[in-house]
């Protein structure tokens, strides 16, 4: 079936998950004021009628007006006249408002931004950080004796650390930072200034090292946060395949709906021709015969309209739609008729679409992806630690401020001004245990991913072929009920033409004619179930490919991606 719907989903649904968030204020939760809108929907809902119990036969034999008349002016009858306000919506709008405002729909798009800000949690590992540390130390006494006299320990000494500091994706981590240090040594001497400007290294060389391993928690937030996407696809196949389903079961009830109301008038006009002919060849057997399929058929049409609101209510539900509330009064009915032309389909085309398009199939890759980036760091961490550590530094020592910070960029003469260090760390556990579970756990877990997505592919598979034979097993379904139906249609006119041709009114005659009336409606009801089979057949052999939103024109765009690296 061609659809005409061009729609950007996930634009108000993924999109709008991120507005607001910027805030520090949460907003406010009004459980009352959220249902309000359904509250005063539901004020137009008109109370159902009374209806009496009866105690005893009212026949139609007995009545002096006839059956059109009498039921025409009782309760139930005018029950059935009493239709609420009818909408008729086509396909084409159902699921673009269902798109837009289904719940569910909404409240599975805030996953995907909330997995976003994972990604970017894992980046910020890696932005430059400012610090700073300072400290008072005072220090009262005397120390130990040299040369027979006590020497003056009495200084008082603040030191301020100011730097920036940043992670690489090497592993290591690069530290400029300038260290000031006031000592004012009481009566013994004079104040002093102390700077220091260092540039440290600390790099990795085994354990810990490379970019792969140091970025593989981005790389994972960030295939995790196209699986909930591919998880909001998902809901959103789900939401959609549900909804033409209901649409197609509504097309359904609502022909059934008819069919009994035919079938109504039908019994009706038989049940006035018995009683019309009530003192010439049709006895009280006969007419009561006819009451009773009368009473059965207008029970079965009250039925068949309650579905019909029920299914309007689904519909509801789905669309989501402010402007037609479920509490509301208005009753939804189809406006798109069912397609009834045979589709034939190339059974390995579509097995080849499906092994392309299935979300569960890039999930599941996705996911073996994660579990090679686990395995890399799980056989990274099996090597022994070795860091190197390297600094570069220039001092100064001045008797105040300014000088000394003069001094460090601008004394190249000053012997004592640079210093140059270079060292290492090294540490292994013995056994080294620990990390290879890991590396074994990891590399099982591959193993599993891997199995699991062949395991995807047999159901996928095996999806596509029971939708396949599931829309030629309807079809089938269309051609032999609308057959039963024209053969049904037949009997019934040929009944109809021996009473035309003043056959008796026996009872075997009308309880004959009663039957088929009820056996060509219930052909038309196989029939139109077999209708809206077939449709809902279609939509979800499209499910089963994977391009259920291609098929029905609606265009999935992801509205706030994180950046790539």
């Amino acid at each position: 079936m061609t659809r005409q719907l061009i729609l950007a989903a996930a634009v108000a649904t993924v999109g709008f998950a991120g507005v607001g968030c910027t805030s520090h204020t949460t907003p406010p939760f009004d459980p009352r004021g959220l249902g309000d809108p359904q509250r005063a929907a539901s004020a137009g809902l008109a109370k159902a009628p009374t209806l009496t119990l009866p105690e005893k036969l009212d026949s139609l034999a007995d009545s002096q007006i006839s059956p059109a008349e009498k039921f025409k002016d009782d309760d139930l009858h005018k029950r059935l006249d009493t239709e609420p306000r009818t909408v008729k919506i086509d396909l084409r709008s159902a699921i673009q408002r269902a798109v837009v405002n289904n719940s569910e729909v909404r409240v599975a798009g805030y996953t995907p931004a909330i997995d976003e800000t994972r990604v970017t949690e894992a980046v910020a590992r890696f932005d430059p950080t400012i610090y700073a540390n300072g400290s008072l130390e005072k220090n009262k006494g005397k120390g130990s004796s040299f040369g027979g006299s006590f020497i003056d320990q009495n200084y008082d000494r603040i030191t301020l650390e100011t730097g920036i500091k940043t992670l690489l994706d090497t592993g290591g981590e690069i530290t400029l930072s300038l260290n000031t240090q006031r000592t004012n040594p009481g009566s013994a001497g004079n104040t002093t200034f102390f700077n220091e400007l260092k540039l440290q290294l600390t790099q990795p060389l085994l354990r810990d090292f490379g970019r792969d391993t140091n970025q593989a928690r981005v790389v994972i937030n960030r295939n995790n946060q196209q699986i909930s996407l591919l998880d909001f696809r998902e809901k959103l196949e789900d939401t959609l395949t549900k909804l033409e389903q209901t649409y197609w079961q509504l097309v359904q009830a609502q022909a059934e709906v008819d069919i009994q109301q035919q079938l109504l008038e039908s019994t009706l006009k038989t049940a006035d021709t018995l009683w019309k002919r009530r003192d010439q060849d049709v006895t009280r057997l006969q007419i009561s015969q006819a009451n009773s399929s009368l009473e059965t058929r207008r029970a079965q049409l009250v039925r068949a309209k309650a579905r019909v609101g029920d299914l309007s209510d689904q519909l509801k539900q789905f669309m989501g739609d402010p402007e037609y509330p479920i509490a509301g009064s208005d009753l939804i009915l189809p406006g798109t008729p069912p397609t009834i032309q045979q589709v034939v389909f190339d059974p390995q085309e579509q097995i080849e679409t499906a092994l392309v398009y299935r979300g569960e199939l890039g999930q599941q890759k996705l996911r073996v992806d994660n579990a090679v980036t686990a395995l890399g760091v799980a056989r990274n961490n099996e090597l022994p630690r070795l860091d190197l550590v390297g600094s570069a530094s220039v001092q100064a020592l001045k008797g105040s401020y300014g000088e000394a910070f003069a001094n460090v960029f601008s004394n190249p003469d000053d012997p004592y001004e640079g210093v140059v260090s270079l060292g290492f760390q090294f540490e292994y556990p013995l056994g080294n245990r620990a990390a290879r579970a890991i590396y074994r756990r990891a590399m099982l877990q591959y193993l599993q991913a891997s199995d699991s997505y062949r395991q995807i592919i047999d159901q996928v598979i095996v999806d596509v072929k029971k939708a396949m034979r599931e829309v030629e097993t309807t079809w089938t379904e269309v051609v032999r009920t609308t057959q039963a139906e024209y053969a049904a249609a037949d009997a019934l006119r040929s009944v109809q033409i021996r009473e035309d041709a003043g056959e008796a009114l026996t009872p075997e005659f009308v309880d004959l004619k009663l039957r088929q009336q009820e056996i060509l409606a219930q052909s038309s009801r196989d029939r139109a179930a077999a209708q809206s089979n077939y449709n809902v057949s279609l939509s979800q052999l499209e499910r089963a490919k994977g391009t259920l939103l291609k098929y029905n024109n609606v265009l999935l765009t992801e509205a706030a991606m994180p950046a790539k690296e």
